[in-house]
This record gives C-alpha cells, structure tokens and sequence, in this order.
C-alpha cells in the first residue's frame, strides 16, 4: 500500500486512524497481514518488517512504515465488513500525502489505541434500529389492520370469501387519507410476496364491486399532486428504499411479529 501523493513538508501530528481486521481480539494489516497486532502495544516498523524505500506516485522517496488516515471520517468511509477502524498514536512521522485520495501519513512508530469504528459492527446496530423503526410504523392503525387481516387467513388466499374482501374495501374506503396510507405501504411489499398478492386480490375486487372504494382511488389516481396525498405517494429515495428494504419478509412479520 503506498501513498498516491506525498507532502514535500510531512504535516505534523500525533493521532492516525488504521484500517485492520480482526479475528478472537488480535488485529492485522489491511494488506500485509503477517504480523498480529494488540491494544496497547507499541510497534516499530524497522523490527515489524524492516524499512525498505519506497517511490510514491510523484517520483518522490519516502522511508516504508506503518500507514494510516489521518482523519476518523476517512478511515471509516474506507473500512469494509471485514474492518475496523483503530485509533493509533504515532512518533517519527517518515512521510505525509494522500492515500486513496484521503489524508494519510505514514510512521514509524505506532501505538493502538482503541477500536473507534467497527463497520460490520454498526451496520448490523444500524439495521437493527431501523427494523424497530418499520416496526413502529407497521403498529399505525391502518397499517396493523392491513398486517392482522393478512394474519386472520394466515396469508392463503384461497381462505378469503367476497364478504372478507368487503369488510377491508368497507374499511379502507371510510377515510381517503388512510387510503392513500394503504396505497403507499403495500407499494413497498415485494411484488412475490403473499401479503401483496393479497390486496391485489381485494384492489381487483373492490374496483369492480365497490363503488366508494372506486371512487377513493379513482380520485387519487386523477390528483397526485394534491398536497394531501403527495408527500404519502411520492416515492422519495431514501424514505421508500427503507420501507422496501424491511419489508422484504412482510410474510414473515406478519405471521411471527403480528
């Protein structure tokens, strides 16, 4: 790993941020992973593995050591599932510059610190805060009662008689507002997915059957750029990609979470 550009004055400091992997606490290199490293331990690359020279992209010589960012944000966008960010303390900085176009140095010395980031780590804390959160909203009261309907028939259609399928186009066509709720929460089901199949079924039916719920959708589908139903309909990047992203196993929530 060398560094794309190189300061001709190195940046002074005292702190870097290392990528590493680790396995049963003991942590190595990013790219030569023969030498394991611990907390707390100082490491002086002339004994790691000697210190040969190395020519940086601008033809300019610098002393091989240990390399890192020097900034947290950097090391963590770089770090992948299989990573850490350490946080180091360095002494005898050989060299400064750039390092997959980031701010990198590298030294001789270098001491770990602690574990500031840890990327599969917090993507699985991340995806678990944002499954509670499409929980949360599954308990709204139209999305729960189109969950507990899917429920009731344990998701087979086949169970579903005209009376059933009145009985939620009654309920959906009593409010417009929860109408345009039931249009943007089954959009983001998987279009396999039995809970979709599901109210297509009933949508198919109430449209040729039910003329309040007709007239509900007709209406929506002729003003989508009413305010009232814009923000609900509007399939906003991040806000959809969410809903798509958890309810990829709406069957599943609804047969074990419901």
């Amino acid at each position: 790993m060398c560094l794309d550009s190189i300061d001709k004055n190195p940046k002074k400091h005292e702190i870097g941020y290392k990528l590493c992997r680790r396995r049963a606490g003991i942590f190595t290199g990013t790219i030569f992973m023969k030498k394991d490293y611990h907390l707390g331990r100082k490491y002086d690359a002339k004994i790691c593995g000697g210190m040969p020279t190395v020519t940086g992209f601008d033809n300019l010589n610098y002393t091989a050591g240990f390399h890192y960012y020097l900034k947290m944000k950097d090391a963590k966008f770089m770090c992948t599932d299989s990573q850490v960010v350490i946080r180091i303390k360095v002494k005898d900085i050989l060299a400064t510059g750039s390092q997959t176009g980031y701010a990198a140095a590298v030294s001789r010395f270098m001491t770990l610190d602690r574990v500031v980031f840890d990327k599969q780590r917090d993507t699985l804390k991340l995806e678990k805060e944002q499954l509670k959160k499409f929980l949360t909203i599954c308990k709204g009261s139209v999305q729960l009662k189109l969950l507990q309907f899917g429920k009731k028939f344990n998701l087979n259609l086949r169970l579903i008689k005209e009376k059933d399928m009145k009985e939620m186009a009654d309920f959906l066509a009593k409010d417009i507002d929860d109408y345009a709720e039931f249009i943007s929460f089954v959009d983001c089901f998987p279009r396999k997915s039995k809970m979709f199949q599901l109210f297509t079924k009933i949508h198919l039916w109430a449209y040729q059957n039910h003329k309040d719920y007709k007239k509900f959708y007709t209406y929506i589908v002729k003003h989508l750029d009413d305010p009232r139903f814009k923000k609900k309909l509007t399939r906003r990047y991040n806000t959809h990609s969410f809903m798509v992203d958890h309810a990829y196993n709406i069957d599943e929530i609804v047969l074990k979470k419901i």
